[in-house]
């Protein structure tokens, strides 16, 4: 049943974003997701220090893919803060999540971050 759903969830994955799961051939075991609770801050290395650690704990029980919960970059303490601290996705902070899943080769899931958009510094997306 596992191997079937991630075969599923493989093909539907190469199918929209044209990339395939990497391999797990080296590792033993079923392959397995982690789904992760964590809280976050306005301190976005906390976060990230935070989010490194689960990845590492569920790639050590053979989690091929982490999803987190929304606001895993950082939670802001108010409107300001969390203006200030938004950056586009080819940010410092997103470029810190993709150099870990790409090192640790755990597919990430960050169930959505703080994205400024270059045109309107009063929004976040």
């Amino acid at each position: 049943m596992h191997s079937s759903f991630l075969r599923r969830s493989s093909n539907l994955l190469k199918n929209l974003t044209g990339r395939t799961m990497a391999s797990q051939a080296s590792s033993s075991g079923p392959r397995r997701i982690a789904v992760a609770q964590m809280r976050s801050t306005n301190d976005k290395q906390h976060n990230l220090d935070q989010v490194k650690s689960i990845v590492e704990k569920a790639k050590s029980q053979n989690a091929s893919v982490v999803f987190f919960p929304e606001c895993c970059d950082y939670v802001g303490s108010s409107r300001e803060e969390t203006l200030k601290l938004s950056e586009p996705l080819t940010g410092e902070t997103v470029g810190e999540y993709r150099k870990l899943a790409k090192d640790t080769n755990v597919w990430l899931s960050l169930g959505g971050v703080h994205e400024a958009i270059s045109d309107d510094a009063s929004k976040i997306y």
